[in-house]
């Protein structure tokens, strides 16, 4: 399967930018990010405006330039169902489709306030479950494509760093060759 080329900016990926993703969720009240049940109505229309104020944040920057669309638009859904424009299918940047993936597994597999994370195997099968409606199914074909064993390193890798205490875990992300840490 041939997806086509992301162009690769000459200072650093944007795939490590997009860890910005969340920058916005500064302007979404803490009761609101963590609260341990479900969102109203009025607090999910909050929350969707994540998006756009992290967006507003990074978009004048030269050096976030390429990621901010990332930023604005990894909440759209390959059905047209996301937020916050709406967009289907290609009309998705294909990094925010590849990111939309990264980031839902990373949320199936991490404890939220609202609940425990699930193991990986159950949550790669969300991903494939959900492929042609949330995710664009060539990404998920590829992600799935990822061999068992790279998905037992980082599952190993992951309960190390659960296990640490949170300062110790920002600490050892500046430390670990290839960590995406922003200063």
């Amino acid at each position: 399967m041939m997806l086509p080329r992301i162009r690769k900016p000459s200072n650093a990926s944007a795939a490590k930018r997009a860890y910005l993703h969340g920058t916005g969720k500064l302007g979404v009240p803490d009761g609101i990010l963590l609260k341990p049940g479900s969102l109203t109505a009025d607090e999910r229309t909050l929350m969707q405006q994540h998006v756009q104020i992290g967006f507003d944040l990074v978009k004048g920057i030269p050096f976030f330039a390429d990621a901010a669309e990332i930023i604005l638009t990894h909440h759209e859904r390959h059905d047209g169902s996301g937020y916050p424009r709406g967009l289907k299918g290609e009309e998705i940047l294909l990094g925010a489709r590849i990111f939309a993936v990264a980031d839902s597994f990373d949320a199936i597999t991490s404890d939220r306030p609202y609940r425990r994370a699930s193991p990986f195997d159950a949550g790669r099968e969300t991903i494939r479950r959900e492929a042609g409606r949330l995710f664009d199914p060539q990404i998920v074909s590829l992600f799935l494509g990822i061999p068992a064993e790279t998905w037992s390193r980082i599952a190993r890798d992951q309960r190390q760093m659960a296990a640490l205490p949170s300062r110790l875990r920002q600490d050892n992300a500046i430390l670990r060759p290839g960590a995406s840490f922003i200063p």
